[in-house]
């Protein structure tokens, strides 16, 4: 159904003549979104079609969100599934958590539904669950879930250092970080940002020889030795925990 890619010219002429969104179809929206997101090399004619397409749903976003989880459900093409499942991160609501937990290990669709999970529920014992179930699948794409880690990170960080979540949170992160190897740089970067005494301590350093002793990739190999060398010289016994 919304799989469909035929221009209909008639929308626009059916919002004049009635004055009313309710007037355009699903159907018609999910084509203009699908013919947006169809362009090659003109994103400001995609941008326009798409404004175009969210503004003819007025101001129902439950509708629009119907209309996108249709397109993800039901398009076989991954790029406009994945459009779909980014318009569901930015705009769904708790409406959609139920589709969202169901597709969190799908290859296609669960990095995006983490990322859509944490910003309607933020982070719960629930939340936390649907990341480390989507980090475990080695199905999704592994820069989709690196994405969706750093998201998780971002967010437990920001939580009161009061909340039961942020300790369950950073436990994951913990456990996580000394057990896989996901963006090393990256992540440790990161976490050097939302938590500076992380910068100096014996746990970043204990993390940064696990990862090597995993193995690091060859591009990432020469920041994280730097790095164990800089802690080691501080020295390492004076590093706090």
């Amino acid at each position: 159904m919304f799989g469909i890619k035929v221009v209909l010219p008639t929308i626009v002429l059916c919002v004049w003549s009635c004055g009313w969104a309710e007037c355009v179809s699903d159907e018609e929206i999910a084509t203009r979104i699908v013919l947006a997101n169809s362009y090659v090399d003109d994103w400001r004619a995609a941008a326009r079609d798409m404004r175009s397409a969210i503004e003819l749903c007025g101001s129902d976003s439950n509708r629009l969100c119907q209309i996108v989880r249709g397109i993800a459900e039901t398009n076989t093409d991954a790029r406009h599934v994945g459009t779909a499942m980014r318009m569901l991160t930015r705009y769904g609501t708790s409406a959609q958590l139920p589709y969202l937990y169901s597709v969190s290990t799908n290859e296609i669709r669960g990095a995006q539904a983490v990322k859509a999970i944490l910003r309607i529920e933020g982070v719960t014992t629930n939340s936390i669950l649907a990341v480390s179930n989507c980090l475990a699948h080695a199905e999704i794409d592994i820069y989709e879930r690196y994405k969706a880690f750093y998201d998780f990170i971002e967010r437990v960080y920001r939580l009161a250092p009061n909340n039961p979540n942020r300790y369950s949170g950073i436990a994951y992160i913990n456990s996580y970080v000394r057990n896989e190897n996901m963006g090393c740089e990256g992540i440790d970067k990161l976490l050097i940002k939302v938590d500076p005494a992380y910068r100096w301590s014996k746990r970043r350093l204990a993390d940064l020889r696990s990862a090597v002793n995993r193995g690091v990739h060859e591009y990432q190999i020469r920041y994280i030795t730097n790095a164990i060398n800089e802690l080691v010289a501080y020295p390492e016994a004076n590093l706090p925990e």
